[in-house]
C-alpha cells in the first residue's frame, strides 16, 4: 500500500513537472519581447531597427567628418603647377574651450604656419577691424583708422601691438616690434593686433575655415603630393576636433570675380 501511494505521488509530480516545462516554452515564442527562457534555449533576434539618434547626433552626421585626437592633423593633396593663390576651406567643430589651431604647409623640410585657424583671444573679440582680402585683418581696441595702410602709417609702442607669425610678415612687422600671437595669454595692454584669422561662417554648429595662401614654395613629394597640416598645439584625447573634407582650389585666379562683393 505504501508503495503504491508512492507511485502516484512520483507520477503526479512528473505530470505537473511536465506540464510546467512545456507552457513555459509555449509561452516564450508568443509575440512578446524576447524572454529569458527564449534567449537561454535559441538565442534572441537582434532588431532591426536603427537607434534613434539625438538631435546633437544628427548634426554631426551632417558632414561627413573625421575625429582628431591627436595634436595635428596631415592631409595630402596632389599639388599643381600653379598654386600662387590657392584656396582651402574645410567645415570643423572643437569643444575645447582653449582651442589654439593653426593652418600649415610643408615647406623647406618644416611645416610653416599659413594662417590662424582659431584662436580663444580671438574666438570673441568684439574690437574694431579693418579687412585686408580674405586671409587678413587688423583689430583695433578704438576704431581710429578705416584702412589697414593708415593702421600701418600710425603703428603703436611695440608693447602695445600683437601679431601672428603670418600676419606680422604680410604686413612688414619686424621681430621684436611686436607681441607675438602665438602663446599669448591675455590683450591686457594691447591696442593693435595684426592676424591671418578671420571670423568665421557657421553652417549650424559647424564652423567653416576659409583662406587663401601661396602654395608655390610647398614641397612636392615623390608621390605629386604637397603636405597640409592643422596643427592644434596639444592633443585633443578630452575634446577631439572634428575634421570636415578639406577643400582645395587651386584655380581661384580662374575664376570671374563676382562684382558685387
Amino acid at each position: 500500500m505504501h508503495q503504491r501511494h508512492r507511485y502516484i505521488a512520483e507520477k503526479v509530480v512528473t505530470l505537473f513537472t511536465a506540464a510546467l516545462l512545456t507552457g513555459v516554452i509555449a509561452a516564450s515564442w508568443l509575440p512578446q519581447p524576447c524572454s529569458y527562457v527564449h534567449e537561454f534555449l535559441m538565442g534572441c533576434p537582434s532588431s532591426n531597427h536603427a537607434a534613434i539618434l539625438t538631435t546633437h547626433q544628427k548634426e554631426l552626421a551632417r558632414i561627413p567628418h573625421q575625429s582628431i585626437y591627436t595634436s595635428e592633423a596631415i592631409v595630402a593633396t596632389k599639388a599643381e603647377d600653379e598654386r600662387s593663390n590657392t584656396a582651402i576651406s574645410f567645415e570643423y567643430q572643437s569643444d575645447e574651450p582653449s582651442l589654439e589651431a593653426y593652418l600649415q604647409v610643408l615647406e623647406g623640410g618644416s611645416y610653416q604656419t599659413i594662417g590662424v585657424i582659431a584662436h580663444p583671444l580671438l574666438q570673441d573679440l568684439t574690437w574694431a577691424s579693418v579687412r585686408e582680402g580674405n586671409s587678413y585683418q587688423v583689430f583695433q581696441r578704438s576704431s581710429s583708422y578705416s584702412s589697414t595702410q593708415d593702421i600701418q602709417a600710425h603703428l603703436a609702442p611695440d608693447n602695445q601691438i600683437a601679431a601672428d607669425q603670418v600676419a606680422a610678415t604680410h604686413f612688414g612687422l619686424s621681430k621684436g616690434h611686436y607681441q607675438p600671437l602665438e602663446g599669448l595669454k591675455s590683450l591686457e595692454g594691447i591696442t593693435q593686433l595684426f592676424t591671418s584669422y578671420a571670423p568665421q561662417k557657421r553652417d549650424g554648429s559647424w564652423n567653416i575655415y576659409e583662406t587663401s595662401a601661396d602654395l608655390s614654395k610647398a614641397d612636392v613629394n615623390s608621390n605629386g603630393n604637397i603636405s597640409i597640416a592643422i596643427q592644434l598645439g596639444t592633443s585633443q584625447q578630452t575634446h577631439p576636433f572634428l575634421l570636415g573634407t578639406v577643400h582645395i582650389d587651386y584655380h581661384k585666379n580662374d575664376r570671374p570675380e563676382n562684382k558685387n562683393d
